[in-house]
């Protein structure tokens, strides 16, 4: 499936352009912070994430340790973490609006998927204007792991 189809044809994202975007980057944002949370996101990320949401998120030129900002759920939320990732690409939306994906279409582990245009927590070099997509991945897991490190 190509992850664009997700929001119908109000996203084309480039996965080139969002890769090479991110080649100079050296880590993601959970790996630059020394949080609890972020050190057990960093340390569980390959378990948490699902094969069908890592073929997902390559679809849209995401390496998964390369996000933009990771925060931990509320309790009210459930279990699991909200992950903030940038893409290149194009939003037929108003500037204020967010696109959501159907639950139904949703890779397992997931139970929301949202895309806006922005930039705010984007790297200072992330490109600018209207070629810039904030990718937000609500993912449940099992439980809470603590860092071990």
């Amino acid at each position: 499936m190509d992850p664009n189809d997700l929001f119908g044809d109000r996203l084309r994202t480039d996965p080139a352009r969002t890769r090479a975007a991110r080649a100079a980057w050296v880590r993601g944002g959970a790996e630059a912070c020394a949080c609890t949370s972020c050190r057990a996101w960093c340390e569980h990320r390959d378990e948490w994430i699902t094969d069908e949401l890592r073929a997902l998120l390559d679809g849209f030129g995401v390496d998964p340790a390369f996000d933009s900002g990771v925060r931990p759920l509320e309790e009210d939320e459930g279990t699991g973490f909200e992950l903030l990732y940038h893409l290149v690409g194009s939003l037929q939306a108003e500037a204020d609006d967010e696109l959501a994906a159907d639950e139904d279409e949703l890779p397992q582990g997931v139970f929301e998927l949202r895309a806006r245009a922005g930039r705010e927590l984007a790297p200072l070099d992330w490109p600018d204007g209207d070629e810039s997509i904030e990718l937000t991945v609500l993912l449940e897991t099992d439980e809470w792991a603590e860092p071990t490190s």
